[in-house]
């Protein structure tokens, strides 16, 4: 059984570590959400309160992108009757969810047999062919708009890059508006599905940092700004309307549907206004040249050396090491994107270098597949594709890349050199 003491102790770890790393420890996330939900039945009555209060203490300092982690994993139920217990002063969502849960599982044969997956694709996409073409434009029109940031991306989990940034801004400046982050969720639900459009449909702010497919077609209220963040910093390729008509671009109706609902754009310097107003249909006047938000942590001296130490504790072996970074774009069509074909020789790299110097390996993120280094290299080469990119520069020595604007963010750092391959 679980006692007493022990949810005391968790909870006074939880409230000691600072928040910026507190938010950076999945394993703690996971183990006060869904592994214990999933052992609930070994906690003696007379310490569930305790349970209760360090649920409480944990959620209370999650920011958005920790949060929607936690609910990115396959336990995802355990999660949010977790979240539904400390919001609610009460264990009893847990309880449903066992009970639930138990009736499920008897129930399993008989809905395999008559629920095939045809249905269920049917029943998905009515569910966002509903909640977009009705439920938005009734939330739109019925619904007043608050203060209220939404934050959208289905490129990242966490809070990252330049949206982390303008949060960690944003709840000083703006206390008095609820901040929401509708991040990378593949297993969204269909209440959920509605919560994001009505928080769409309400904001008085809304940031993009890229294509956001769930937006496609639609209109904000004219009491919305919708802020496109983009994630590339400069002008160094062509994109969005400006594209079309190059090898593998989308079409114009494409792109009007995508680009239509924004009234801000926000860049990195004034030279590029005009290709940004070209590239998404925007007046000139509301493309903003403020800078890229992200790219303030390389001007921040304690920023950088927590990233050192963040990497030298989870990669030791890369301590006292050069720091090779190969980080190239991707190419082809959406399908040909998700699988990269790398012709960088990462062995023969490494016997030329020596052990001075450690690979590392950052795919663009739409590589998933493709993308593997020999297990007799692993202590001289690291695939860092899930690390935050900008991170991963503040450890670079040399950048490796190709027609990639990366090279814009790197140069940033002036004590460090950048080669672009043409491959």
């Amino acid at each position: 059984m679980i006692k007493k003491n022990a949810f005391f102790g968790i909870t006074e770890l939880i409230e000691f570590i600072p928040e910026q790393i507190y938010n950076r420890l999945e394993f703690l996330h996971r183990m006060i959400s869904y592994e214990i939900v999933n052992r609930y039945t070994y906690i003696k009555k007379e310490v569930r309160g305790d349970y209760l209060n360090m649920l409480q203490t944990a959620y209370s300092k999650m920011n958005p992108g920790a949060m929607n982690t936690i609910l990115s994993v396959g336990a995802s139920k355990e999660v949010r009757a977790s979240i539904e217990a400390a919001k609610h002063n009460s264990l009893q969502p847990i309880l449903n969810l066992l009970a639930k849960r138990k009736i499920l599982q008897t129930l399993k044969d008989a809905k395999e047999r008559f629920v095939s997956q045809t249905w269920m694709n049917f029943k998905r996409k009515n569910q966002r062919f509903y909640a977009k073409r009705i439920a938005f434009p009734f939330y739109k029109a019925f619904y007043r708009t608050e203060n209220k940031i939404v934050f959208l991306t289905n490129k990242h989990t966490k809070m990252q890059d330049s949206f982390l940034g303008i949060y960690e801004e944003l709840l000083k400046q703006k206390k008095d508006y609820k901040i929401i982050g509708h991040l990378k969720q593949p297993n969204r639900s269909f209440s959920e599905l509605l919560r994001l459009y009505k928080d769409v449909a309400t904001a008085k702010y809304i940031f993009l940092d890229d294509y956001y497919f769930q937006l496609y077609g639609t209109k904000a209220k004219t009491s919305t700004e919708v802020i496109q963040l983009w994630h590339a910093a400069g002008a160094f390729k062509k994109f969005g309307f400006s594209s079309i008509g190059s090898l593998d671009s989308n079409t114009e109706e494409f792109e009007r549907a995508a680009h239509s609902l924004y009234s801000k754009v926000v860049v990195s310097s004034k030279e590029i206004v005009p290709f940004y107003a070209d590239a998404f249909h925007v007046p000139e006047k509301n493309v903003l040249p403020l800078g890229v938000p992200r790219t303030d942590k390389f001007f921040d001296e304690d920023y950088k050396e927590y990233v050192h130490a963040y990497f030298e504790g989870k990669y030791p072996l890369t301590k006292g090491k050069k720091v090779i970074t190969y980080a190239p774009t991707f190419r082809g069509g959406p399908s040909e994107r998700q699988t990269f074909l790398m012709q960088l020789n990462i062995r023969r790299l490494i016997e030329k270098l020596g052990d001075e110097y450690v690979i590392i390996l950052k795919m663009h993120p739409s590589v998933t597949r493709g993308v593997g280094i020999p297990y007799d290299l692993q202590e001289q080469a690291y695939n860092m594709s899930k690390e935050d990119i900008n991170d991963v520069l503040i450890y670079t020595d040399i950048l490796i890349t190709d027609y990639s604007s990366v090279v814009f963010d790197f140069s940033i750092m002036e004590n460090q050199q950048s080669f672009i391959l043409t491959i």
